[in-house]
């Protein structure tokens, strides 16, 4: 039992490691938000940057990947505030919100779409496992 409660304390330790790591990179996010004054928040070929530097010699690499989404979500929600777009409708080409659905808006939106794909993607890949 004594091992037991030494890796529960060695577990409690990092999460308090990662704690501070993530609320470091969620204020650097907030300054990074500030210098943009107003552009856009989500960037996706800086999000794809960063997921393909990701790795792990335990965690197979979609399970990392996905925390690192919802870290940089969350961190992303500090620049712009999220919106949850329910209803999309897919031509093939282009995400397109559905007029009325679920407090979108009806006009064709790249950051709408943007966090419908991120869902559908999130979504895809808890199917997954």
């Amino acid at each position: 039992m004594a091992d037991l409660e030494k890796l529960r304390r060695e577990i409690d330790a990092l999460d308090d490691e990662l704690t501070k790591l993530v609320d470091r990179r969620a204020g650097l996010a907030a300054e990074i938000g500030k210098l943009k004054k107003g552009g856009p928040a989500y960037r996706p070929e800086r999000e794809a940057e960063i997921l393909r530097r990701i790795s792990s010699r335990i965690l197979p690499k979609e399970r990392m990947v996905a925390i690192f989404q919802e870290i940089i979500s969350a961190c992303r929600s500090l620049e712009e505030a999220i919106r949850v777009s329910s209803v999309h409708e897919w031509d093939g080409n282009t995400l397109t919100p559905v007029k009325g659905a679920g407090g979108v808006s009806a006009a064709r939106s790249e950051a709408e779409a943007g966090y419908a794909w991120n869902w559908a993607r999130t979504i895809w890949a808890d199917s997954l496992s």
